[in-house]
């Protein structure tokens, strides 16, 4: 159940703002559908990640990235769950899911490894094919997550 909920509340924290923002952005801008030959202002490309789906059904496009992001970060907060086993400290379990994630950054950064930098491929408009990246790296936070709650729930008291 701590698992789930701290699940849940990462992600509805990540979610949430990017909901309410398209939502605002629904009330003040026109809901057409978006043109291929429209200059490329929004930076979708042929070869982004899901292009046909951006253009053909642009709120399930929308909703995917959203529900994209729910899940990355959901993982990230279930691993402050992981480390509070192991850290004393409050604040290092507070802050240890922002390390992961810039860690992931810079690491995949000096590897040249551009496309699997979670800035980059939680951003809809990355002009990349990232549909790789973003399954790998949710299936090993998912393994990392999982493996390091379930080998410490046997330490948990409560």
């Amino acid at each position: 159940a701590k698992y789930v909920s701290v699940f849940l509340a990462g992600g509805v924290a990540a979610a949430a703002p990017l909901l309410l923002s398209f939502l605002l952005a629904c009330m003040f801008l026109p809901a057409m559908r978006p043109e291929v030959n429209s200059g490329n202002l929004n930076g979708i490309r042929e070869t982004s990640s899901f292009p046909w789906l951006y253009y053909n059904l642009p709120m399930v496009f929308v909703a995917l990235y959203i529900v994209i992001n729910f899940v990355f970060s959901g993982l990230l907060a279930c691993l402050g769950v992981v480390a509070s086993v192991y850290l004393g400290y409050r604040f290092l379990v507070l802050v240890t899911p922002f390390i992961v994630y810039l860690f992931l950054n810079s690491g995949f950064g000096l590897l040249g490894l551009r496309d699997w930098q979670p800035n980059k491929f939680l951003l809809s408009g990355y002009d990349m094919d990232v549909r790789i990246p973003i399954v790998v790296c949710t299936l090993v936070l998912l393994a990392v997550s999982v493996y390091g709650y379930l080998s410490t729930r046997r330490s948990d008291i409560y």
